[in-house]
């Protein structure tokens, strides 16, 4: 009695665990809060005076970095303020987002309010319903904005994207302007180095004092043709929200399987490099088979159940095996680099995310690449389930090295 007790609570626990990655796949992002990891990459925030070397991981309601990081930074949370500097890029998705501290590399921010200030070296993406560059605020690259609500007070070093229904100009920009909205101000304390470039219903508003030192080009439009033409020919900003969202998601559901079992991810890794046609082979049956026998069991009562838990865990499946075709990916690259010493799961997990997210999206073979992560990477997950993988990082890079 008590081996059958013990046996129900595992599986209550496993299937609670896969609801919940369910979960966070269907919600594509959404905040995963609360205190389950310890160190660098899981923490609230970052006392004053403090310095991480990154990459750091922040999740919470409330997170508050005070302190400097050295390293690539990932934030999810309901309200996120960043006052310290961060050597590296940013990538945070909240509510509300204010960055006040210096980043040196590339921002990626998704939110309902953002309000960006001091100095960004790199360029900086930003998607919200109210976007803000406050005055002082600096952009050493370009800026690439889509909000109902866009404001620009600072300096823009080169060129601004923007797309919104109403957008305020009121600062300095080095380059040039593109900007699709249904409303463009330029106000009299605007300096533009260079053409403003601009499609909507009416012509944009500049003041007086505004100094455009280029050229002024409108294309009228309606307000259904302006959203067409910001669907058609400013995609990169849904395409960017898109990338985003996916990395983001996929690196909670890194983390939270990696707390529960550290090393799932590089025991499922290791088929791919070392066996990729064995690899191949078995993803390509389980995509056909696990269906077919899904539904099988669906046509009687007893199984019933078993069906559910059998779509359920393939459906995780489908999912993790992205992930576990990225850290492939990411550590192939630096075996190839010859960077085979101090690997971090981590960053070969996020270099090769990026990769394929960038490959999947590509308009003629992007399905092919497709079809493929999730075959092989369903794959690795069977043959690493019954016992074929093993190993660590180290193992996985010299693997990939001896398939090249």
């Amino acid at each position: 009695m008590a081996k059958e007790n013990l046996q129900k609570k595992r599986l209550a626990s496993q299937l609670g665990i896969l609801l919940v990655l369910l979960l966070l796949m269907l919600s594509g992002g959404s905040v995963w809060a609360g205190n389950h990891g310890a160190g660098q990459f899981h923490q609230r925030g970052l006392e004053e005076n403090a310095v991480l070397a990154g990459p750091g991981v922040f999740t919470g309601d409330f997170i508050e970095i005070d302190g400097d990081i050295e390293g690539t930074v990932f934030a999810v949370g309901d309200e996120i303020i960043i006052r310290g500097n961060i050597d590296g890029s940013l990538f945070s998705a909240g509510q509300r987002i204010v960055i006040e501290g210096r980043v040196t590399g590339t921002i990626f921010s998704v939110g309902e309010v953002i309000q960006l200030s001091g100095e960004q070296e790199g360029d900086v993406f930003l998607v919200g319903q109210t976007v803000t560059l406050e005055p002082g605020g600096q952009v050493d690259r370009d800026i690439f904005a889509a909000a109902s609500s866009l404001s620009l007070h600072g300096e823009v070093a080169r060129d601004v994207y923007g797309a919104g229904e109403r957008v305020v100009l009121d600062g300095l920009v080095g380059g040039d302007a593109h900007i699709n909205s249904e409303q463009l101000t330029v106000d009299e304390q605007s300096v533009i180095e260079g053409d403003v470039i601009h499609e909507g219903p009416r012509q944009p508003d500049i003041a007086l004092g505004a100094e455009v030192r280029g050229t002024v080009r409108h294309t009228a439009s309606d307000a259904w043709a302006m959203r067409t033409s910001v669907r058609q020919e400013r995609n990169w900003i849904f395409i960017s929200l898109r990338l985003i969202w996916s990395i983001l998601a996929a690196l909670v559901v890194w983390l939270l399987v990696k707390l529960i079992r550290p090393d799932f991810w590089i025991k499922s890794v290791v088929p791919v490099n070392s066996r990729p046609l064995s690899t191949f082979g078995a993803g390509l049956l389980g995509l056909v088979a696990i269906p077919f026998i899904s539904l099988l069991l669906m046509l009687t009562i007893i199984g019933l159940p078993m069906s559910f838990i059998l779509f359920l865990l393939f459906g995780v499946c489908l999912y993790a095996a992205k992930i576990v075709l990225a850290l492939a990916a990411g550590t192939l690259f630096f075996r190839l680099t010859g960077q085979t010493e101090g690997v971090r799961e981590f960053l070969a997990l996020l270099l090769g995310l990026l990769l394929l997210e960038i490959l999947m999206i590509l308009p003629v073979v992007g399905w092919l690449i497709r079809l493929l992560v999730v075959v092989m990477g369903l794959g690795a997950l069977l043959l690493s389930a019954r016992g074929r993988g093993g190993g660590g990082l180290e193992r996985v890079t010299e693997s990939s090295a001896k398939r090249i």
